[in-house]
């Protein structure tokens, strides 16, 4: 078990990992390794728990090593923010695999520019 305590975007945020060792028998999950019960507490809301699963062995990836690798794990977040808000990207609703690769290129682009 670890936790961590700290200011994320001005709110007071208070996260807490436990791990456990399994297999991917017992979470039908191929090259599962571990399992991990992530509980946050942010600001006044309600407490939000997910859980997570790695291929990784519990020598390779702690309980705080985790949480960081999970924290990180968010930084994409700042980019698709970014282009759901100038270029509407979520409303889109282009089908066409080669459409949406060719858009996605053109905003990630525009993105980059701006």
């Amino acid at each position: 078990m670890a936790w961590s305590d700290e200011i994320n975007r001005g709110r007071r945020e208070r996260r807490q990992i436990h791990t456990r060792v399994t297999t991917p028998e017992q979470v039908c999950f191929p090259h599962a390794t571990q399992a991990a019960q992530l509980t946050r507490h942010i600001g006044k809301h309600k407490p939000e728990t997910v859980w997570l699963l790695t291929s990784r062995e519990a020598d390779q990836l702690d309980a705080t090593q985790w949480l960081k690798a999970n924290r990180q794990y968010w930084g994409v977040e700042g980019l698709h923010q970014r282009l759901d808000a100038s270029t509407n990207e979520d409303a889109c609703r282009v089908r066409n695999r080669n459409a949406i690769w060719v858009l996605g290129i053109f905003r990630r682009l525009a993105a980059s520019l701006c």
